[in-house]
């Protein structure tokens, strides 16, 4: 049976030994060096915490882990160097008795994130540094380069959403990790820090499916919970599926993409309009200022009584017309049309859900929920449908930890793994 995350306010506190990893890993691996000055830097603060976006052109390459500069409403209180691995009273206003904080830390791909997230909801702190620079020049996602900057950056990304969340190690309640789908190499690195962090400080580990953190970020820094069931569109750059959501342990893919995902096909037809990595918001940004009735590119039917998608076939479209075309059509034009082909794929399938089921609300999560079309499309629906259509806000659509530790805390000792024995999984199922 699974009991949702509360912490147990009477356990017994970190042994000795386990106080004396904690040192050990405050003075090795938390080592805080000084950073660039060329910051490239997005801010976004939400109502009860901040999340910042910086650029790892900024970083030198041989910096091993660099204390990012505060950019964001809320900072930080001075303090020395690894402190955020010892006790901080300060943090006691942020939480009362049967509040529950979770460490959340996300490597599956390409970003290496970490946030604080109190019940679930309430974002404290969520960081997450950006490797476009870096992958930028292959078109596309470089696995080893991957795992190499997770390496680099993610013991300053742990020190500093405990920073920035005014908290310590020892004040958080539980460590949620993304144990998979996703790159080997880059999951390797997260779960194996999570694994230590939570073996030297005597915390509960959770193992998070990515998809499933995914699936409640529109939850977070939002007052509504979750009304089951609820139906969910999760569309990213690996995965275009839709789960029927019966409560956080019990979901069902009710169909999927049978070649490329939403997100790929937005990738790859960037790729052959010229637009540079990453391709997906790039060529929304054009589709802007294209028409979407210039071009009827195909949409996909599905089988009867199935659910399934299929992208490639309206990806193939486009380059065999770009090279008959010869240049004579706007590219905004040719955006634009593959866009509303995309989307009107999508909604379709979201439709015939609907059609074939009651649910209460319909969610929209993933990487290519930020895209502005899709969200237009998506909540568009909602209002036809009479159904209450919720999207997530702009920085958790793409992979965050703020939503690994929300799916963590809903779905509670089910997540429970064991810190020496827990292996990341690149092919974890659903």
């Amino acid at each position: 049976m699974m009991m949702r995350l509360r912490p147990n306010r009477s356990a017994i506190g970190p042994t000795k030994s386990a106080a004396r990893a904690v040192a050990k890993i405050s003075a090795e691996i938390v080592a805080l060096t000084a950073a660039s000055e060329a910051w490239n830097c997005m801010r976004n603060s939400g109502k009860s915490g901040c999340v910042a976006y910086i650029s790892m052109k900024a970083l030198a390459p041989a910096t091993a882990s660099a204390r990012y500069r505060t950019f964001t409403s809320r900072t930080p209180s001075a303090r020395a160097p690894g402190s955020p691995l010892q006790s901080a009273t300060s943090s006691a206003s942020l939480r009362s008795q049967g509040e529950m904080l979770l460490l959340g830390i996300e490597t599956s791909c390409d970003d290496t994130a970490t946030a604080v997230v109190r019940d679930g909801r309430t974002v404290l702190s969520n960081v997450s540094t950006n490797q476009d620079a870096f992958h930028e020049k292959y078109g596309g996602i470089v696995p080893e380069i991957a795992s190499r900057r997770h390496v680099a950056l993610l013991s300053a990304a742990v020190d500093d959403a405990l920073g920035r969340a005014n908290v310590a190690l020892d004040d958080v309640d539980g460590i949620a990790v993304t144990a998979g789908p996703g790159l080997i190499g880059s999951l390797v690195v997260g779960v194996a820090a999570a694994k230590a962090l939570a073996f030297a400080a005597g915390k509960p580990l959770y193992a998070v499916n990515h998809l499933h953190g995914h699936i409640f970020a529109a939850f977070l820094d939002t007052d509504r919970e979750p009304a089951y069931p609820f139906l969910a569109l999760l569309v990213s750059g690996g995965h275009s599926q839709l789960v029927e959501v019966e409560s956080p342990t019990a979901m069902r893919v009710i169909g999927k993409t049978r070649d490329d995902a939403a997100g790929e096909a937005f990738d790859k037809t960037a790729r052959l309009l010229g637009l540079p990595f990453p391709g997906g918001p790039a060529l929304d940004h054009l589709a802007q200022d294209g028409n979407p009735q210039t071009l009827q590119f195909p949409r996909h039917r599905p089988d009867p009584g199935t659910l399934d998608m299929s992208f490639s076939g309206v990806k193939t479209s486009v380059r065999y017309f770009l090279e008959n075309d010869a240049g004579q059509t706007k590219r905004a034009d040719v955006a634009a049309s593959f866009q509303a082909a995309v989307v009107d794929v999508l909604i379709d399938r979201v439709t015939r859900a609907l059609d074939a089921r009651e649910y209460q609300a319909i969610v929209l999560s993933g990487g290519v929920a930020a895209n502005s079309a899709l969200q237009r499309a998506f909540k568009e629906l909602g209002r036809r449908r009479h159904i209450l259509a919720l999207v997530p806000l702009r920085q958790y659509c793409t992979d965050n930890a703020a939503m690994i530790a929300a799916a963590a805390d809903r779905r509670g000792t089910a997540g429970l793994a064991d810190a020496m024995t827990l292996a990341a999984d690149p092919n974890l199922r659903f």
